[in-house]
């Protein structure tokens, strides 16, 4: 279902609420500060059916209850043998051996992982429950154990006693009741505790080193650098919303920009992040001083079919385009910050409908269609200097704020239609050519493409920062949208977001009404949205 409110960002604001945002990507490198204790513990426990305490603090916003869930899923999804990758399944990353993939299914059979709920007589439970080692290792996770509920348990006390005792003065008889355990019931366990409580944590910590050194560890979580946090907000505000993170940026007033900048260097987390981008895109809406920024641009060249063919297509789909030029053998259309992906996707499913969104929020689109005479003398040399013009055509970016450059476009494109009304048919081959593409049908590409990469010194190669993404030609490399490297002044944050990614499609559609074209725009959109999602 589309958002009813296109100007609020779509992010969960708290772990609890991820449920609701399937498309979230989470990454792991950040984790590393407790994933390698994790690991280390792990073995231990397994092998020598010890048993050792995971202490981890870290800031609202560091991935606590995000890790404590994601360690949950994922053993249930390796235990349903559904085992992923250690890139995209974190108990998978954290048992596992590299070159041995039998080793996370023995593990998964061969251990329990529990996430405690801190409910009155809770502990009690779960010693009845787990005192017969029915596993070789038992992993037990438990959130916000700061609070009463958890701790009260430990300490033997009620609600009312610990709240008299206090936190502090119950620290011994729950490092002690901890270390009993540890030693006896509840030997082979891992114990995964979390908090935002630091001071209680290292506490703790000191009180069981007492009686057991060497059981406890503490560790602290800490925020990732502003690079990958940026990154990380970045990805999950494309994958989760119709605009991306640079339409966010770049309609924002600079003191906008400014505040989220700070807050990728603070030692503040995600939601805090995703928040300033929230606020930078409440002030995208008539509020953007002077002219607007220019976008990408991807154009399509279609090629060998009429211009008028190119022209119905557009109007039967109510493309919002304008014409720059419309000939007989060449034919301009373009547009920016207009729907025009959107209009290509009507009545498609929600996922395709909000990536189409996502596209013409960072992409502009030209259309520049090319008849069968336009078409043929693309071969290098055949008409002396005629295919420089044509290509000169398709490379063409408008520009916001550059009107002559635009103007003289118009008269080179209106030119070279002219001087293509004037050749010869026959001594070019026209109708030996285009009989060649229709009898080709859809292989018709290894007639064309050949023609068009004999012009450039690289064809059909994968963007620099998402090598998956081969359009035809890259003129300008895309370049994700991060100011979090910059020196944090305005003037450096408008430079980094500039967008200045220049990418084109050939493609050739002889049928009626260009049968199939819409099919490949499609896919194309699919497939732009989905770098826009991953880097």
């Amino acid at each position: 279902m589309s958002p009813l409110y296109q100007q609020v960002l779509l992010f969960p604001d708290r772990a609890e609420n991820l449920g609701r945002f399937s498309a979230y990507k989470v990454r792991f490198e950040h984790w590393h500060p407790l994933s390698d204790p994790f690991k280390a513990c792990f073995r231990e426990v397994y092998e020598r059916g010890s048993a050792a305490i995971l202490l981890i603090h870290g800031e609202q916003g560091a991935g606590k209850t995000l890790f404590a869930r994601r360690l949950q899923a994922d053993f249930d999804r390796c235990f349903n043998a559904e085992h992923g990758t250690p890139s995209d399944n974190l108990w998978h990353a954290l048992v596992g051996e590299p070159g041995n993939p039998g080793v996370v299914q023995t593990a998964t059979n061969s251990t329990t992982v529990q996430t405690i709920n801190a409910q009155n007589g809770w502990l009690d439970a779960l010693v009845e429950r787990y005192e017969r080692p029915e596993h070789r290792a038992r992993v037990f996770i438990a959130d916000d154990v700061h609070k009463a509920g958890f701790l009260r348990s430990w300490a033997g006390l009620n609600q009312e006693a610990f709240l008299r005792t206090g936190k502090e003065a119950a620290l011994p008889a729950i490092a002690e009741r901890m270390v009993e355990l540890c030693r006896n019931q509840l030997r082979q366990s891992l114990f995964v505790f979390f908090s935002v409580d630091a001071e209680l944590m290292l506490g703790l910590h000191e009180a069981i080193e007492k009686t057991h050194r060497g059981l406890s560890r503490t560790i602290e979580l800490p925020l990732p650098e502003a690079e990958i946090k940026e990154e990380i907000v970045r990805q999950n505000t494309n994958s989760l919303n119709s605009h991306s993170y640079w339409y966010c940026l770049d309609g924002a007033r600079p003191e906008g920009r400014e505040y989220l900048y700070e807050v990728l260097h603070d030692k503040r987390g995600f939601t805090d992040t995703f928040r300033a981008v929230d606020d930078a895109l409440r002030t995208t809406v008539s509020n953007r001083p002077g002219r607007p920024a220019n976008q990408n641009l991807l154009t399509l060249c279609t090629l060998a079919s009429s211009t008028s063919d190119a022209k119905d297509f557009i109007a039967a789909r109510e493309l919002p385009l304008e014409e720059e030029y419309f000939g007989e053998h060449i034919a301009v259309w373009s547009t920016a910050r207009s729907s025009w992906a959107s209009a290509l996707v009507t009545g498609a499913d929600a996922k395709l409908a909000r990536q189409a969104a996502l596209v013409e929020s960072e992409f502009a689109f030209r259309w520049v269609a090319f008849g069968p005479r336009a078409t043929r003398s693309l071969k290098k040399g055949l008409v002396p200097s005629l295919d420089d013009k044509l290509l000169e055509i398709v490379k063409f970016a408008p520009s916001v704020g550059k009107p002559k450059e635009t103007q003289k476009m118009a008269e080179l494109i209106e030119a070279v239609d002219e001087e293509l009304g004037e050749l010869d048919v026959a001594a070019l081959g026209v109708n030996a050519f285009m009989d060649e593409l229709e009898r080709l049908g859809q292989r018709r590409s290894v007639v064309y493409e050949p023609m068009i990469a004999e012009h450039f010194s690289s064809y059909s190669r994968g963007f620099s920062a998402y090598p998956k993404l081969r359009p035809d030609l890259i003129l300008a490399e895309y370049e994700p949208c991060a100011i979090a490297s910059t020196a944090g002044t305005s003037d450096a944050i408008t430079r980094a977001i500039s967008r200045k990614s220049r990418s084109v499609e050939f493609t050739s559609f002889m049928g009626d009404g260009l049968g199939g074209l819409e099919g490949y725009l499609r896919h194309k959109i699919s497939k732009y949205a989905e770098m826009l999602e991953s880097v």
